[in-house]
């Protein structure tokens, strides 16, 4: 056993003395190093590159800069010394040396930038920010190798594309140049409208909906505050079209503008008047006990203003704008329980009202569902919904049958059925409810859906088919994707399909569209081949807004049929059958004039150009 072990310590003596001279022996290679031809301008350009610097050696060659990427960190808080500049970053265990970029930032015309911060980022959201010396220049030292990305920020500039980089082991990239461009600055006043007097301390928000043609830039939205004199100063925007709100705790928007920034604009206006407030306390049905939950406000069906009550009961909504219609009050506690609807007094001066809420035991209802014979209906959805708070959902037993208990507010609650295999909703019913009762008796009807067997021919062999089955009006559809794996495939549908409905399936350059008669709880098999579809190339000439969709309307049929998404210059392409449709491009509440056209079944191609204000 001694001489065992005798030998392994040898043995174990000599491996290390081996693993000493070797490491004495063998010199590590010195790091690569990457000198540019000129320094690579990143920044205010469309789809922006870093050219590829000039490599000291072909080993070096497998190290690139990347097309941009999308994406960027938190905001910068503080001012780091530009000593330090030089620490390691980003790191998961770099070697001794390490990779290193070093670089500059500038503005447009060159000059370099002394105040901008620089971010580099290793993985997806680990960002790492530092600022640049009085010189406009930064260094990014003992870096792992692997993929970076790289991008800057200064006060008033607008921030270009964040760029990707690919370091080496021990790879140095010196002159990088981030180029940035200064953004539009927006002026403007915040007042109260009922005497003009200017309202400190207002939040001006800017939130970006759409970019003109032009330079690519990574935006996000703005902010500012007023000052004693209402004005404010909307830093840095891009080009596009803007919405832009204020808002102060005792004061209410009058109204929201969405303003197109080019660079050339009058002042904003932003008018405030001072809004109401309720408040008060929620009171349990036992009439004592403080409640939590819910009150919510709403006016002519819209919900204007809402809070969560805290320990003690007490609410206190958001703002909102006096006004002479009457006041929806809803409550309910925190497991809807207790439930409180009532109609209050329209309230048209500002300030504080208080209004103590008492709730009220929830109301129950139970029933069955059954079909056109009579039979229960197992597994059928149905809704409950009242006027405010929205809805409530149960399904029928194997026996049809139904039940809310106590989870409904007093009041009148809507009683209808929705499933799938019973069509659509059926036999809205209007239920007229008081608190803490239980009604029964409740019978709703539900039709047989239609079956229907579809077989398409013609299919395009290995191409993703859209299909959509819609009753008249287009209110029950069925939609599928498919992947078509020869000429010829069958789709199964199922929904209540009465009198005329229409078959659509768009696959590339083939297209199908036609109509059918049904009746609910009919057995059809239909068979439609698909016709080759027209393009159609069109055009939206704008002049101030980018429109976000062109809406394709069927004339014949009666329904939407398509949509495009134009590109950035506004071109868009259609696959079309021939038929009479109506083209209009769209941007949020903006609609274009429309244009009929005409789809011939003699021809290829069609062009046409939209209008857009």
């Amino acid at each position: 056993m001694r001489r065992d072990t005798c030998a392994g310590l040898v043995v174990g003596g000599l491996l290390a003395v081996g693993v000493f001279l070797a490491a004495r022996w063998v010199q590590p290679a010195p790091p690569r190093r990457r000198e540019p031809r000129a320094p690579a301008a990143v920044g205010a350009q469309p789809a922006p590159v870093v050219p590829a610097p000039k490599l000291a050696s072909p080993e070096a060659a497998e190290s690139r800069v990347e097309q941009p990427a999308s994406g960027f960190g938190p905001t910068i808080a503080g001012r780091a010394d530009s000593s330090s500049l030089d620490l390691a970053h980003a790191a998961p265990a770099a070697d001794t040396a390490g990779a290193s970029i070093a670089g500059s930032v500038v503005d447009a015309l060159g000059a370099r930038l002394a105040d901008a911060s620089v971010a580099l980022a290793f993985a997806l959201n680990d960002w790492k920010y530092e600022r640049v010396d009085s010189a406009g220049r930064f260094r990014w030292t003992g870096l792992a190798p692997g993929n970076y990305r790289l991008t800057a920020i200064a006060e008033g500039f607008l921030e270009p594309e964040v760029h990707a980089l690919r370091l080496l082991a021990g790879e140095q990239i010196e002159g990088i140049e981030l180029r940035m461009t200064a953004g539009i600055l927006l002026p403007g006043r915040v007042f109260l409208v009922e005497d003009g007097s200017p309202v400190e301390g207002a939040k001006v928000t800017a939130t970006l909906l759409s970019v003109l043609p032009g330079p690519v830039f990574h935006q996000r939205g703005r902010w500012a505050r007023s000052g004693a004199d209402g004005r404010f100063m909307l830093p840095a925007l891009v080009p596009g079209l803007w919405s832009i709100f204020t808002s102060r705790t005792d004061a209410t928007l009058t109204h929201r503008l969405e303003v197109v920034v080019t660079g050339e604009d009058a002042p904003l206006e932003m008018g405030l008047e001072r809004g109401a407030t309720l408040a008060g306390d929620l009171i349990g049905s036992d009439g004592a006990a403080p409640a939590r939950g819910l009150v919510a406000v709403w006016r002519n069906g819209r919900l204007i203003a809402r809070d969560q009550t805290v320990e003690n009961g007490h609410f206190r909504t958001r703002t909102f704008a006096p006004g002479p219609d009457s006041l929806l009050v809803f409550a309910r506690n925190r497991d809807r329980s207790e439930f409180s609807a009532r109609s209050i007094a329209p309230i048209e001066v500002p300030g504080v009202h208080r209004h103590t809420v008492h709730l009220l035991p929830g109301s129950s209802v139970a029933g069955h569902v059954l079909d056109e014979h009579g039979r229960p209906v197992a597994g059928a959805l149905v809704v409950a919904r009242w006027e405010a708070d929205g809805s409530h959902f149960e399904r029928s037993d194997v026996n049809g049958s139904f039940a809310f208990r106590g989870v409904l507010p007093p009041g009148a609650v809507g009683l209808s059925v929705a499933a799938p295999r019973v069509g659509a909703e059926t036999d809205s019913v209007v239920v007229r409810l008081d608190p803490g009762v239980e009604h029964d008796g409740i019978v709703l009807h539900a039709h047989t859906p239609t079956s229907i067997r579809v077989t398409l021919t013609r299919c395009p062999v290995g191409r993703a088919l859209r299909t959509m089955a819609a009753s008249e009006g287009g209110v029950h559809s069925s939609w599928s994707l498919r992947w078509s794996e020869g000429e010829t495939i069958t789709a199964q549908y199922s929904g209540a399909y009465d009198g005329r409905s229409v078959f659509v399936a768009e696959s590339g350059d083939r297209v199908l569209r036609a109509a059918f008669e049904a009746s609910l709880g009919e057995e059809l098999h239909l068979e439609f081949a698909f016709e080759d579809a027209t393009t159609v190339e069109g055009k939206v000439a704008f002049t101030s807004i980018v429109p976000s969709n062109v809406t394709v309307i069927d004339t014949e049929f009666g329904f939407v049929y398509s949509r495009a998404r134009p590109a950035r210059d506004g071109s868009f392409r259609l696959a079309l059958a021939p038929g009479s449709y109506i083209l209009q491009a769209h941007r949020s509440r903006y609609h274009g004039p429309p244009l009929a056209l005409t789809v011939p079944a003699d021809t290829d191609r069609v062009a046409v150009e939209l209008a857009f204000p």
